[in-house]
Protein backbone atom coordinates (compact mmCIF):
# COMPACT_ATOMS: atom_id res chain seq x y z
CA UNK A 1 0.00 0.00 0.00
CA UNK A 2 2.63 2.01 1.15
CA UNK A 3 4.87 1.68 -2.44
CA UNK A 4 1.48 2.51 -4.60
CA UNK A 5 0.80 5.79 -2.37
CA UNK A 6 4.05 6.73 -2.86
CA UNK A 7 3.88 6.11 -7.08
CA UNK A 8 0.30 8.01 -6.66
CA UNK A 9 1.80 11.39 -4.47
CA UNK A 10 4.77 11.36 -7.08
CA UNK A 11 1.88 11.72 -9.87
CA UNK A 12 0.06 14.23 -8.49
CA UNK A 13 3.19 15.95 -7.41
CA UNK A 14 4.61 16.42 -10.79
CA UNK A 15 0.77 16.94 -11.97
CA UNK A 16 0.70 14.30 -13.70
CA UNK A 17 -2.98 13.67 -12.32
CA UNK A 18 -5.08 15.99 -11.10
CA UNK A 19 -5.99 15.01 -7.78
CA UNK A 20 -5.88 12.13 -6.02
CA UNK A 21 -9.37 10.94 -3.93
CA UNK A 22 -8.87 9.15 -0.81
CA UNK A 23 -10.60 6.77 0.38
CA UNK A 24 -11.89 4.88 3.53
CA UNK A 25 -14.95 2.50 4.10
CA UNK A 26 -15.84 2.88 0.60
CA UNK A 27 -16.49 6.48 1.18
CA UNK A 28 -14.07 9.70 -0.03
CA UNK A 29 -12.86 11.34 2.93
CA UNK A 30 -9.78 13.53 1.20
CA UNK A 31 -8.73 15.13 -1.64
CA UNK A 32 -5.16 15.51 -2.61
CA UNK A 33 -3.83 18.33 -5.10
CA UNK A 34 -0.44 19.43 -6.13
CA UNK A 35 0.36 23.07 -4.34
CA UNK A 36 0.61 24.63 -7.02
CA UNK A 37 -3.00 23.65 -8.73
CA UNK A 38 -4.69 24.39 -4.89
CA UNK A 39 -2.95 27.60 -5.29
CA UNK A 40 -4.63 28.15 -8.80
CA UNK A 41 -8.05 26.98 -8.01
CA UNK A 42 -8.10 29.54 -4.37
CA UNK A 43 -6.86 32.26 -6.63
CA UNK A 44 -9.40 31.63 -8.71
CA UNK A 45 -12.24 31.07 -6.60
CA UNK A 46 -11.37 34.45 -4.77
CA UNK A 47 -11.43 36.41 -8.47
CA UNK A 48 -14.73 34.84 -8.76
CA UNK A 49 -15.98 36.83 -5.11
CA UNK A 50 -14.48 39.78 -6.04
CA UNK A 51 -16.52 40.00 -9.45
CA UNK A 52 -19.52 38.97 -7.84
CA UNK A 53 -19.39 41.47 -5.01
CA UNK A 54 -18.76 44.02 -8.02
CA UNK A 55 -21.46 42.80 -9.66
CA UNK A 56 -23.79 43.17 -6.80
CA UNK A 57 -22.04 46.64 -6.22
CA UNK A 58 -23.25 47.81 -9.65
CA UNK A 59 -26.25 46.27 -10.02
CA UNK A 60 -27.36 47.98 -6.65
CA UNK A 61 -26.07 51.26 -7.82
CA UNK A 62 -26.81 51.98 -11.43
CA UNK A 63 -30.46 52.15 -13.10
CA UNK A 64 -31.10 51.83 -16.69
CA UNK A 65 -32.94 55.25 -17.34
CA UNK A 66 -36.01 54.70 -19.69
CA UNK A 67 -35.95 55.88 -22.97
CA UNK A 68 -32.33 57.39 -22.97
CA UNK A 69 -30.52 53.81 -22.98
CA UNK A 70 -27.90 55.32 -20.48
CA UNK A 71 -27.20 54.35 -16.90
CA UNK A 72 -27.39 56.72 -13.89
CA UNK A 73 -27.15 56.29 -10.59
CA UNK A 74 -30.14 55.69 -8.25
CA UNK A 75 -29.04 58.33 -5.99
CA UNK A 76 -30.34 60.96 -8.80
CA UNK A 77 -34.27 58.74 -8.77
CA UNK A 78 -34.45 59.23 -5.11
Amino acid sequence: MARGFSAHLKEVSARQTDRLVIFKDNQPVAVMMNVQAYQDLVDELEDLRIEAVARDRLTGYLTLTPGTGTLDSRDRHS
